[in-house]
């Protein structure tokens, strides 16, 4: 009978470790946290603010493109706000974070944690034209910078890095490496 017990318990705190490392419960006792700095990420793209700030927005604010189907979902649009679910996988799992996404054309967007495996996500890109774009060659500088607040120590680590995956992913997809 103790065993039954003992299963019982191991069962429960499996359940509970994916659901929190999934994003799916969010667990925020306040000890051992730390607030981390996300960036900065520094980029410049081939391409005029408003087109850069375009491709970044369009997913949220338009139609989500099918490719992008297993990595966002939106769940309410407004004009310049919309909620998001982002899918990441994280070792071998999909953690799934809840945020809400705030526009200012052509500058600016504002990302800010709901829901997911880490109690406190910001993130912040901002573009703008570089210092070659008076010269007509249709430069733009991104740039990403924002904080996320995790556990010191212990798991669920692998959230930490869930969100950090996902921080520069406009910056990646960019890049020309």
């Amino acid at each position: 009978m103790p065993w039954a017990g003992l299963l019982a318990f191991a069962g429960l705190a499996r359940t509970l470790y994916r659901l929190v490392a999934n994003g799916a419960l969010t667990l925020d006792t306040g000890i051992g946290r730390r607030l981390r700095p996300l960036g900065p990420v520094h980029v410049v793209i081939e391409a005029p603010p408003e087109v850069v700030f375009d491709v970044i927005a369009g997913p949220y604010l338009g139609r989500t493109p099918r490719d992008l189907a297993g990595e966002l979902e939106v769940v309410e649009r407004g004009s310049d706000l919309v909620l998001a679910a982002h899918f990441t996988p994280v070792n071998g799992r999909r953690t799934t974070t809840l945020e809400t996404v705030r526009f200012q054309p052509p500058e600016r967007g504002d990302f800010r944690l709901v829901r997911g495996p880490v109690p406190l996500l910001l993130e912040t890109f901002a573009i703008e034209a570089s210092s070659s774009q008076a010269t007509g060659s249709g430069r733009s500088a991104a740039r990403s910078r924002g904080s996320r607040r995790r556990r010191s120590g212990g798991r669920p680590r692998c959230a930490g890095r869930a969100t950090s995956a996902r921080q520069g992913w406009t910056s990646r997809a960019s890049s020309p490496d």
